[in-house]
């Protein structure tokens, strides 16, 4: 598994607590108690799946450790195989990360666009 603070910019002054915490208060408002009901409605526990993440257009990357500890928090089994890490440049359909699953950690996380 990937730590996400091998993700972060070197020079970066966001701490691992920062990320945590604004992670936490993200789904906790996001998902509330309930959970992300179309998720559970939808996907069955067990269901597996692999999603890619590839940047629409050319740019600089920001917020994949908080990416990573999202998915981390919604399955802690989760796998992410990152090819980038924050700050770095990413031409137009360029991959960044892939192979996240469960099913349903995905889609809570904000499944295709």
């Amino acid at each position: 598994m990937i730590n996400p603070n091998s993700l972060l910019y070197p020079d970066a002054f966001l701490s691992p607590l920062a990320i945590d915490e604004a992670v936490h208060r993200a789904l906790d408002e996001d998902l509330g108690r309930a959970g992300d009901i179309t998720s559970l409605a939808t996907i069955p526990e067990a269901t597996r799946a692999q999603a890619v993440l590839v940047a629409r257009q050319s740019g600089v990357i920001a917020g994949l450790p908080l990416a990573l500890v999202t998915l981390q928090k919604l399955s802690p089994d989760i796998e992410v195989r990152a090819h980038v890490r924050d700050a770095a440049p990413v031409a137009r359909g360029q991959h960044v990360a892939d192979d996240l699953r469960p099913g349903r950690a995905i889609l809570t996380a904000g499944g295709p666009r």
